[in-house]
């Protein structure tokens, strides 16, 4: 699979959202995407051998470990949070 710039961001993000939550203790909660690439490649149970592969791999496996943490895809008109932050 080849990935462009913005969904390698995607995704780095996304385990950092992850990571942060895990390392709270967070649980039963809902990481919004708008990278519809990154919530499929995530629900994709193959090992990922991409450019990011390890990105993903991360985001798998702490998507399995986080009691009810879940990865959805969202459009970008309606991710109001990350446009703000983008600001």
């Amino acid at each position: 699979m080849k990935w462009c710039g913005a969904a390698q961001v995607e995704a780095v993000a996304v385990r950092a959202c992850l990571v942060w939550a895990g390392d709270r203790g967070f649980q039963n909660f809902q990481c919004e995407s708008d990278s519809l690439q990154i919530v499929q490649a995530s629900r994709n149970p193959s090992t990922d051998l991409s450019d990011i592969g390890q990105v993903m791999e991360d985001i798998k496996e702490l998507l399995s470990t986080i009691t009810g943490a879940i990865l959805t895809h969202t459009c970008s008109k309606a991710n109001n949070a990350a446009h703000r932050l983008a600001r």
